[in-house]
Order: structure tokens, then C-alpha cells, then sequence
């Protein structure tokens, strides 16, 4: 089970996530990850758990409320795409059915937004979504050395066999 913050990043850079019924999603189809996860909100279980406060820290800018601070992400399964992982996983599935229970998703999909480059509470500011491919990089020529340079020892130029550079 994942506790998420960027569920669509997150599904791009691994494709371990599985859809809400459990079935697991077709190669490429990175792009539907709205239809794996719910919100913790969207879990009875999960936002009824007294969970307090939490304080301010190293990591945390102030203190706060947990459930809300956990508002703001969200809940996946990994799916088990070979026989190791599924055994693995074996005693994952009844405790994801125990925490989402009674889960109605409110995730929708298709919408493109900022997302901070922290958790809330964490600083940082937004960051626009991360472009699916960058654009190529021009090709690198290397720049030919003028005869004039010089090194330490002399004219890069003059070089007899003995290795010494000769004077002029």
C-alpha cells in the first residue's frame, strides 16, 4: 500500500500502481493513474482515525492537525504483475480492504495542475507538472584548439621525439 503526494508522478516514473478492483492496467496507460487511488478523505476508515497533532520541525514549517495535513494525499495498491510480487503482497490485500472501506473515490482525472514540489507543511513553492518528454539538446561540437595556445612548457606546437619542447 502507498501514501502518496503526487499520484500521477509517482504512477509515470514506476507503473506499480493497480486499479480500485484490484485488475492491473494495460502498459502506457500511466495517464489513468486518477483510477487507482483514492483521496484519504474518500476512506471513512482512514479519515476517522484520531491521529492528533503534530508539531512543528526540521521537516515541518508549523504544526497542525494530522487529518488535515493528510487531506492532501492520497491511497494506492501496488498490483502484482508475477507470481513473487503476489506472494509478497499476500496479506496487503485484506488491509487495504480494511482501510478503504466503504471508499467512494472523488479523484477525477484529466485535469492538469502544479503540484508543490513539497507536501504541505514542507515550504518549497509550486512547480509547473513535469513535461513528458524534454525537448532534445542541440548536438555538442567540440571547438578546435588555436595553434597559439600555449601550454606551460611552451608552443603546444613543437614537439620533437624526446618529448621536450624546443625553443625558438
Amino acid at each position: 500500500m502507498f501514501l502518496l503526494y503526487d499520484p500521477a508522478g509517482f504512477q509515470e516514473s514506476t507503473g506499480s500502481l493497480r486499479y480500485l478492483d484490484g485488475t492491473l492496467p494495460d502498459p502506457g496507460s500511466d495517464d489513468d493513474w486518477w483510477n487507482m487511488v483514492y483521496k484519504w478523505t474518500d476512506c471513512p476508515v482512514l479519515a476517522g482515525l484520531d491521529l492528533g497533532e503534530y508539531r512543528a520541525d526540521t521537516t515541518h514549517a508549523q504544526g497542525g492537525d494530522s487529518q488535515t495535513y493528510l487531506a492532501d494525499f492520497y491511497v494506492g495498491m501496488r498490483g502484482a504483475w508475477n507470481t513473487g510480487t503476489e506472494e509478497n503482497l499476500a496479506g496487503g490485500e485484506e488491509l487495504w480492504q480494511a482501510l478503504t472501506a466503504g471508499a467512494v473515490s472523488t479523484v477525477k482525472g484529466g485535469v492538469s495542475h502544479a503540484v508543490p514540489s513539497h507536501p504541505p507543511g514542507h515550504g518549497g513553492t509550486l512547480r509547473p507538472p513535469v513535461p513528458k518528454k524534454p525537448a532534445p539538446r542541440p548536438p555538442r561540437h567540440p571547438r578546435p584548439v588555436p595553434l597559439s595556445w600555449k601550454t606551460p612548457m611552451g608552443d603546444t606546437t613543437a614537439r620533437p621525439a624526446s618529448g621536450k619542447i624546443c625553443g625558438k
